[in-house]
Order: C-alpha cells, then structure tokens, then sequence
C-alpha cells in the first residue's frame, strides 16, 4: 500500500495514516507500507492504466478467445482463467515481494497486534 503526507500540521501524520491502513486491513502477514509523494502516485496509476493493466486484461480476452477456437468449453476456459484463483496467487506475491534497498518501504512485522498505534515502545520499522 501506498502512503504519503503531503502537510504535517500535528507532527503526526505519518503516525495516523499507518493506523487508518491497519483498521482497514492493508496489512497482511508481513505486509508493507510504502511512503510515496501525490505525484508520484499519480504518475505511477496513471502509467500502469495505460500500459501493463490494459494489456493484461487484453492478453486475457485473447487467451479466452483462443481457447474457445480449440474447442475449450467457455465454463473451463474460465475456471482456469479466472476462477482457478492463480491470478490471486500472483496478486499475492506480487504484494509479499520484498521492498528491495528502498528507504521508505516500512515493514510490520507480523504478530497479534501489529498496529502502529498499539506500539508503545517501537514505531514501525523501515527495511534498509
């Protein structure tokens, strides 16, 4: 998940916005937050739109298509498209690669609280 403060007034923006990403579930077993500006989002949503996602979606159409040309039933060529859950499976591992050198990929670790906010003695760790 992506995060970033563009204006601190409190002093604890960051804080914040970590524990609005953990009440709404953004952190998995091992799950990671980055730190981003607005306009790097936008420039990294706006070029993923246009590029890789619509290709994806095409290259899955082509494939149902093909299948379909070879005499696939539309029920299988879905299940294994779709419904198998592999692309869920790459979505997930995807999201549980590692942060690679980045100074601003903040890792929580793993445990029966991991709210920034429950932490008394630590704030959230950033992988190095």
């Amino acid at each position: 998940m992506l995060t970033g403060v563009k204006q601190d007034a409190s002093g604890h923006a960051l804080a914040t916005t970590l524990a609005i990403a953990h009440g709404i579930g953004a952190f998995m077993p091992q799950g990671a937050v980055v730190e981003s500006s607005f306009e790097e989002e936008t420039m990294v949503d706006l070029f993923s739109e246009h590029t890789w996602a619509g290709a994806m979606l095409f290259l899955l159409e082509r494939a149902y298509k093909l299948l379909g040309r070879e005499r696939i039933s539309p029920e299988v060529a879905m299940i294994e498209l779709y419904a198998s859950g592999e692309l869920g499976e790459i979505g997930r591992a995807m999201a549980s690669m590692e942060c690679g050198t980045s100074s601003n990929c903040i890792r929580i670790p793993a445990s029966s609280d991991s709210s920034p906010t429950a932490r008394s003695s630590s704030e959230p760790t950033r992988k190095r």
